[in-house]
């Protein structure tokens, strides 16, 4: 287990949170906020990826097609 610095602030956020939803334990609670900030930006690049594919008005198979001619082409350069 390691320790870190957080101001008192944090820390009563954090316990207010850990007291608000249950948590017994704040190790719990700062693992699910990190999944879930992992997630929300997983989303966010998601959203971003989707826009430029509609900009472009490509579909996803026409992505994906792409993508294993780009493969192809890095193997055979480098194993061909």
């Amino acid at each position: 287990m390691k320790t870190i610095g957080i101001s008192k602030k944090v820390h009563k956020d954090l316990m207010n949170l850990k007291l608000e939803y249950g948590y017994k334990k704040t190790d719990v609670l700062l693992e699910e906020m990190i999944k879930d900030f992992k997630k929300e930006r997983l989303l966010k690049a998601s959203k971003i990826f989707r826009e430029g594919m509609l900009k472009k008005k490509l579909k996803l198979k026409d992505v994906i097609k792409k993508s294993g001619d780009i493969r192809e082409e890095i193997y055979n350069e480098w194993f061909d």
